[in-house]
C-alpha cells in the first residue's frame, strides 16, 4: 500500500487496538501501514470495521437473555441428569440447577458453550472435545444417552461408517441374529 499523504511505500505490521479506538475492541489485532517517509500511519478499514461488526454481535449476543426453559431444555432433549449435565460443563450441579431455575443468568463461557454446541445440536461435539475432563464410565453413559436420542437430527442424519459400527459394539448384547428369530424356540417363547 502506497502512503496516501507521500505516496511512498507503507510497511504492513499487526498491531494490538487499545483505548485510543473502542475501549471494548482493546487487545484486539488489526493490520496497520506505516510510513517510514512521512510518518503517518494507516489502519485496514475493512478489518476494522469487521472487528467492530463481531464486536457489536457479541454484545448483542450477552444482552438477549436465555430463558431457564431453554437451558432445562437441552438437558431434558438428551435425557441428562444434572449430574452429567455438571460433568459435561466442567461445573458444579448446584450451578447447572441455579441456571435451571433462573436463579443464575447464563453468561460469559457457559453462554458460548449453550449457544455455540447445545443449542446448535453439537453436544457431542463438545462432549468429545472435552472427554479426558469427565471420567470414563459418566462419559460413557452420557455419549450412549445422547447417540441414542431421537431428538438428535444430527446424528442420525450423519453418522458415519465409524460411528455406526462403534453403536453396534457398544448394543451388540440387545441385537438379536436373523437365525435367533426365526428359530422355533424363540418364535414360542414370544
Amino acid at each position: 500500500m502506497k502512503c496516501l499523504n507521500c505516496g511512498e511505500k507503507m510497511d504492513k505490521r499487526i498491531v494490538k487496538l487499545n483505548d485510543d479506538y473502542f475501549e471494548t475492541l482493546n487487545d484486539q489485532k488489526i493490520s496497520m501501514y506505516f510510513c517510514d517517509n512521512c510518518g503517518e500511519s494507516f489502519f485496514d478499514t475493512d478489518e476494522f470495521n469487521e472487528l467492530v461488526k463481531k464486536n457489536m454481535y457479541n454484545l448483542n449476543k450477552d444482552k438477549e437473555e436465555i430463558s431457564k426453559d431453554k437451558i432445562f431444555e437441552v438437558r431434558e432433549k438428551y435425557n441428562l441428569s444434572q449430574k452429567e449435565m455438571s460433568l459435561i460443563l466442567g461445573r458444579s450441579i448446584s450451578l447447572v440447577s441455579k441456571l435451571e431455575n433462573g436463579e443464575r443468568k447464563l453468561v460469559g463461557t457457559l453462554r458460548d458453550i449453550y449457544t455455540d454446541y447445545f443449542f446448535q445440536g453439537k453436544i457431542l461435539d463438545f462432549v468429545e472435545k472435552y472427554k479426558d475432563d469427565i471420567p470414563n464410565e459418566d462419559y460413557n453413559n452420557i455419549v450412549r444417552k445422547i447417540k441414542l436420542n431421537k431428538n438428535n437430527v444430527k446424528y442420525k442424519e450423519n453418522i458415519s461408517l465409524e460411528n455406526g459400527m462403534n453403536f453396534i459394539e457398544d448394543n451388540i448384547d440387545n441385537f438379536i441374529s436373523r437365525e435367533e428369530m426365526e428359530c422355533e424356540e424363540c418364535l414360542t417363547a414370544a
